[in-house]
């Protein structure tokens, strides 16, 4: 079967991260990919409110885990 993409609006505004960790991502994140995959994850949790939160970021191989709440 093909594959299906789904794009989905969870309501995450922003993330706070190092203006050094954050320009690292955001390069990896506009660098081509050859496979034609996504760029990343996101691993959200979604709180009884119903939003979304980030608590992590996947780039490529390397997971990043948001520790800050």
């Amino acid at each position: 079967p093909e594959p299906l993409m789904v794009g989905l609006d969870l309501g995450v505004d922003r993330i706070h991260l190092e203006q050094e960790e954050a320009e690292a991502i955001e390069a990896e994140l506009l660098r081509a990919r050859p496979e034609g995959g996504p760029p990343g994850y996101a691993v959200l949790s979604i709180g009884r409110d119903g939003k979304a939160r980030v608590k992590g970021l996947i780039i490529g191989s390397k997971r990043t885990d948001l520790t800050w709440f």
